[in-house]
């Protein structure tokens, strides 16, 4: 039969600081109820002098741009890949254009303002995110000179209402040169009901009537139901006070059935 040789295999199990998901009331968004196609729980509107055109739907662009949620800190942020024959004509290899990008809101509470960043050279410079899709920078038989990624980022974001922008914008390349102002809004639209994450692609798992955070999946349990999917059962004794309501020092009854 030949030597028998003996493998030792060491396995470490450390808890997962994500797990379970963090249920973020300020940035929870009710599931989808208009009939939309758009795949992004939150659909941002761009007014400017280039005309209307919908920013955050990724209705056509879903292979070259993508939204990640950070759902403790009710962040998010939206990359979007640029390339082709314009980008090479008018910011030419070699160049760095100058560009601002800044905001106002006046609305009550006082919304955060985004922002705009934009890596000119992100064939071989851009952050590390999961949600960034390296094929995004590989091109086909029409090679291109530079690959520019845009990063907008919202944080703090509050959900309840859409949010409204005045914003002003300054590129300055060799070749071109824009200068505009705009009003922009972002409304959060949810997932469709069983859904979450940037894409609305992953599956929810609350049961028992448990609200699904479309940020992370986290699920807000009812009452008499616990745990990560509501699926323990958690009995409790919860008083609904009708018209008649107990006043204090007031002696009362209870009769529960098990």
């Amino acid at each position: 039969i030949g030597d028998k040789k003996e493998i030792k295999i060491k396995i470490s199990v450390a808890d997962d600081p994500n797990y379970p998901p963090f249920f973020n009331p300020r940035c929870y968004i009710p599931p989808r109820t208009r009939n939309t196609t758009d795949i992004w729980p939150l659909m941002g509107t761009l007014h400017s002098l280039l005309g209307y055109q919908a920013l955050f739907t990724d209705r056509k662009r879903g292979s070259r741009s993508a939204m990640a949620l950070d759902n403790d800190r009710c962040d998010v942020k939206v990359y979007s890949i640029v390339k082709g024959d314009s980008c090479d004509y008018y910011i030419p290899v070699g160049t760095t254009p100058t560009f601002s990008f800044g905001c106002t809101n006046n609305q009550t509470p006082r919304r955060s303002t985004p922002t705009l960043k934009p890596y000119w050279n992100a064939s071989y410079d851009r952050p590390e995110d999961s949600a960034i899709n390296p094929l995004w920078f590989v091109d086909g038989k029409k090679k291109h000179r530079r690959h520019i990624l845009t990063e907008i980022r919202l944080k703090d974001m509050i959900t309840e209402s859409p949010s409204v922008y005045e914003c002003t914008m300054d590129l300055q390349a060799p070749n071109i040169g824009i200068k505009a102002s705009m009003k922009f809004s972002v409304e959060a639209i949810g997932c469709h009901d069983g859904f979450y994450g940037g894409n609305c692609s992953e599956a929810c798992v609350c049961q028992n009537g448990g609200s699904c955070h479309p940020f992370n999946g986290a699920c807000k349990c009812p009452d008499g139901w616990k745990g990560r999917a509501c699926d323990i059962k958690d009995p409790k004794v919860v008083m609904s006070p009708t018209y008649q309501n107990v006043t204090s020092g007031q002696t009362v009854r209870l009769s529960c059935e098990v």
